[in-house]
């Protein structure tokens, strides 16, 4: 954990005798933290996709819900990407979550993604592909489909 240091500074008096009032002066300290995640031992950790289900709200927006479930001794980080397949094969990007984590001792994640839809598509054929990759190496951990 960094922080920077306030300077230490005297407290002006400037009361009369008949004064009552009582003042405070608060001072930010800002800092910043840098997480460590330490693994011991052998990586037996495996993450799968499940309980996949697309929704709109009251707006018209459009969702994504599914569960990330981890199991295995170590914690599993990384990115998910959305992709809409529609019934003619084209591909659109539809939604993207960066540095994702399922970390020990929890054993699922309820994830919830808002799509961005083209104006041109309507999520009505086709299917959803939810890939789990890893943030430096872009392997893939794990992926699921969605058939509309």
């Amino acid at each position: 954990y960094f922080r920077a240091e306030e300077e230490d500074m005297p407290i002006e008096k400037s009361s009369s005798a008949n004064d009552t009032s009582l003042s405070i002066k608060l001072e930010p300290i800002f800092g910043i933290s840098i997480a460590c995640i330490v693994r011991v031992g052998e990586n037996n950790t495996t993450i799968s996709i499940t309980d996949l289900e697309y929704s709109t709200d009251i707006n018209m927006d459009h969702y994504l819900n599914f569960q990330l479930n981890r199991s295995g001794s170590m914690s599993k980080y990384g990115d998910i990407t959305v992709n809409y397949i529609s019934g003619s094969k084209k591909e659109y990007k539809v939604g993207r979550v960066m540095g994702l984590g399922v970390y020990t001792p929890g054993e699922f994640r309820k994830v919830r993604i808002k799509l961005s839809k083209p104006e041109d598509v309507s999520f009505e054929s086709g299917k959803f592909e939810v890939v789990f990759t890893e943030n430096e190496k872009k392997k893939i951990i794990a992926d699921a489909v969605l058939e509309l």
